[in-house]
């Protein structure tokens, strides 16, 4: 009943064995008694009760918890290779969970599974983790009791409940920051990183989070009073979480917090400013419109919803664009591509978007250019640009561009060639993002590209520490590594994710890892993070392979353990989960020769023994009534011109929320929808959201749709519930 990590053995730390060999017959007796499923006199909820050993009833009528009260479960196996049910009771009744459990310390607590007890263990502390363990020595019943007690968990009381527990947390957490001083030693409810102080992680709702995030705001609060600005840059003199009296975990999460304040800094696009409190913050410029995307935790403001203004009207703008390109450019159907047209006025070298108001950059006499082009667009609404010395038109930054494009392909470096992960053109300057951004992979850009200052490089410097932990087999779906170990050499380590559920799975091309280094600290492994806006569907008892890749000649890779991580979602319910997979890489020939003996089987078998794909697929039964509502039939759905057509579609349609760009809010809104007989899309509804802004945009294009080819069963239409995910991405420049 201790919180358990992802395959690695179950350990009795807060349950023992019983001393005595009378009490071992008698939890051997109530075991068979499980095992059996022999009704008992009382009927009780399945969930956790006392064990009270009176002579009429052994059990307290009055459970613990039950399974209602479950936040997730998942089947594994414990350190006997048995099977073995872990779940997390959820963080609203956590406080009873931790309290009924340590009244229960030196007795026992038992399981009730339809009347029958299965499992029973001695309480030998408190267990304020909320983590337990269902075992038997019938373990083989467990894969059968864990389908009928996953029915169980109501995903939509849990997420009201999931809002009561936040609104308790964070009261909570507002009294214990009453209580704070500077002389308070600052450490948070396990390992300080992203996922600490986010809501939701891989064993489901986070209930520390909430006191994580007082305990760094006041953290970071401490730290920024000891900043200094030397050179334009952020210099924090501390070494040590000694010289704030907070942790180490947290002071160095903060200092890399810093770190990325300096990058942002050598943009250009980011300012340092103080706060109300006198205290410095880096902030975007308020009209530096091809700013940086990077999103990380900010200082004391985080508490605050981000603004949900409307989106900023451009319309004005696109129409004298349309009116310049007629005009000027080589082919009046195509828009904004007329820059480089020889018909355009050789005083306009580029133009760009400062919030609703149109911008050219022009060269010579501004009164003459702003005459020519209000002559030509019939319209006045825009502003000039002087060019100078000093400042890039866009002119000179497609020059620039062009030969980072020409000397990228013949590059025979193959470190600056994978380490560069994109380039692309703002409004004043190019930029450069590597996968690792350090002082060597800057030089050999400059050396062996281009030595501009015009380029403005960005990307991770530090590989950061990250103790995520996700699950490798839950609700009926696993992912595993084709092989245990992999050469330190390895370009890349592979993957199968099997779908043993009854429920089709979405997922993208996003993936993760991590690495354990030399002192035990869990840290990000970059990768190339521009991926494909692509939507997988794996159905029932269907496979994925995958693979991460783990670039060798940038990273330098070391032998030990790491973890590839894969977040998929569950179309019915919108759940998400993030599939964890273990592995190691080695620079030992014999081991390596070794562990590519051992390759996992392409298709992973069930616990019958049946291939993973040959499991039929849970579509529920086909209705026969006219009006039915379908979720699979014969010949899906289709968008004119297919899915391309639909993509290119949502591309042209897309009006991204501006107040969002500011913000750095991009994602996946994911919906459904019914196409009605007709064809119509109808009814859209959000089944996992990003933020109001975005949501709202994703049914805006759902609504103006056209009709789309219908979805047919037995020749005949029907009407068809369909899953489509929107990405909204923000451009790298």
């Amino acid at each position: 009943m201790q919180p358990m990590i992802t395959r690695t053995p179950f350990c009795h730390a807060a349950l023992s064995t019983l001393p005595s060999a009378v009490s071992m017959l008698a939890i051997l007796l109530l075991l068979l008694t499980g095992c059996q499923r022999k009704s008992v006199a009382t009927h009780r909820e399945n969930g956790w009760y006392h064990v009270t050993g009176t002579p009429n009833d052994s059990l307290s009528l009055e459970p613990i918890v039950t399974a209602k009260d479950f936040s997730v479960l998942r089947l594994d196996t414990d350190a006997f290779g048995k099977y073995a049910i872990f779940g997390q009771i959820h963080p609203y009744y956590m406080n009873r969970w931790t309290e009924e459990t340590e009244k229960a310390i030196g007795k026992q607590i038992a399981f009730v599974f339809n009347d029958s007890v299965i499992s029973n263990s001695t309480v030998n502390m408190k267990i304020a983790s909320g983590n337990f363990a269902i075992t038997s020595c019938c373990d083989t019943l467990l894969p059968e009791i864990y389908e009928e007690l996953n029915k169980e968990i109501n995903l939509s009381y849990s997420d009201s409940l999931i809002r009561l527990a936040t609104a308790r947390l964070w009261k909570e957490a507002r009294e214990f920051k009453k209580a704070l001083t500077d002389t308070t030693f600052l450490k948070t409810k396990g390992m300080m990183s992203y996922a600490a102080v986010d809501a939701m992680n891989g064993n489901g709702f986070n209930p520390h989070y909430a006191h994580n995030q007082v305990v760094y705001l006041n953290a970071l609060d401490r730290a920024r009073k000891k900043i200094s600005i030397k050179n334009g840059h952020v210099f924090f003199p501390c070494q040590c979480g000694k010289d704030l009296n907070i942790s180490d975990d947290l002071f160095l999460f903060i200092q890399s917090l810093f770190k990325e304040w300096n990058q942002w800094l050598d943009t250009g696009n980011y300012q340092l400013v103080k706060d109300e409190d006198g205290l410095y913050t880096v902030e975007p410029f308020p009209n530096k419109k091809d700013k940086q995307t990077s999103v990380s935790l900010s200082s004391a403001k985080s508490e605050k919803q981000i603004s949900t203004e409307e989106p900023i009207d451009r319309s004005a703008g696109h129409q004298i664009i349309e009116s310049l390109s007629k005009a000027y450019g080589t082919d009046s159907t195509v828009i904004g591509d007329f820059l480089d047209s020889p018909r355009c006025p050789a005083f306009l070298e580029g133009m760009f978007f400062d919030g609703s108001t149109l911008v050219f950059q022009v060269r010579g006499d501004t009164t003459v250019a702003r005459r020519t082009l209000k002559a030509v667009a019939k319209n006045g609404t825009f502003q000039l640009e002087p060019a100078t010395a000093e400042s890039f038109t866009q002119k000179q930054l497609k020059e620039v561009l062009n030969i980072i494009d020409s000397k990228r392909e013949k590059l025979t470096d193959e470190c600056l060639k994978a380490n560069l992960m994109s380039w692309g053109m703002g409004s004043h300057h190019i930029h450069v993002t590597f996968i690792m951004d350090t002082p060597e992979a800057r030089k050999a850009f400059r050396e062996k590209i281009i030595d501009s200052p015009a380029v403005l490089f960005d990307g991770t410097a530090d590989k950061t520490p990250n103790y995520c932990v996700g699950v490798s087999d839950t609700l009926g779906i696993l992912l595993q590594s084709d092989y245990p170990v992999y050469s330190t050499q390895s370009k890349r380590a592979t993957f199968v994710l099997v779908n043993h559920s009854q429920v089709m799975l979405e997922s993208g091309e996003f993936y993760y890892i991590t690495y354990e280094d030399g002192q035990g600290v869990w840290r990000d492994l970059p990768i190339h993070t521009i991926f494909n806006s692509v939507a997988h569907i794996i159905g029932p008892g269907k496979i994925k392979h995958l693979s991460g890749s783990l670039y060798p000649e940038i990273h330098n890779n070391k032998p030990g353990k790491y973890r590839f991580f894969y977040p998929v979602t569950f179309t019915d319910t919108g759940r998400n989960v993030t599939l964890m997979a273990e592995f190691r890489l080695t620079d030992n020939p014999q081991e390596l020769v070794e562990g590519q003996k051992s390759k996992t089987p392409a298709i992973p078998t069930t616990q019958d023994n049946r291939p993973a794909g040959t499991i039929a697929a849970s579509v529920p039964e086909i209705p026969t009534e006219d009006n039915s509502l379908f979720q699979v039939v014969e010949y899906m759905p289709e968008f004119p011109g297919g899915m391309k057509g639909c993509m290119d579609f949502i591309q042209t349609e897309m009006h991204y929320p501006e107040e969002a760009k500011k913000a750095g809010i991009q994602g996946r809104v994911i919906l459904q929808f019914i196409v009605e007989k007709d064809g119509t899309p109808v009814q859209p509804r959000i089944i996992r959201n990003i933020h109001p802004l975005l949501d709202k945009e994703a049914l805006r294009i759902i609504q103006k749709m056209p009709k789309w080819t219908p979805g047919k069963q037995d020749g005949k239409p029907q009407r068809v519930l369909y899953t489509l995910p929107i990405t909204f991405k923000l451009p790298k420049s």
